[in-house]
């Protein structure tokens, strides 16, 4: 959501009047579910304030060889959640 972004959209949406970070996030996220994750409020909570969200999440999906992406597909299997669901959607 910094510089480096990968949703440039991101800061068009948030700066709407009305709008937010967390709405303009999860309009994206919406939309493109396959490619951006919720950032609201409450995964900040957990998260932190990263430099940039979806850079550093890029990171961590591909670090040892992807483990954390493999993760994120058992889970969405162990939750019977069907295929239809992302891995991001699951994260």
């Amino acid at each position: 959501m910094d510089d480096g972004s990968p949703a440039p959209c991101w800061r068009l949406l948030r700066d709407q009047p009305g709008s937010g970070w967390a709405t303009a996030g999860k309009l994206l996220a919406r939309k493109r579910p396959r490619l951006l994750p919720v950032y609201d409020q409450v995964v900040r909570c957990v998260l932190g304030r990263p430099k940039s969200f979806w850079l550093d999440l890029h990171a961590a999906l591909r670090v040892d060889n992807w483990a954390l992406y493999r993760e994120l597909m058992a889970l969405r299997q162990a939750a019977d959640l069907p295929e239809t669901v992302s891995a991001l959607r699951g994260l």
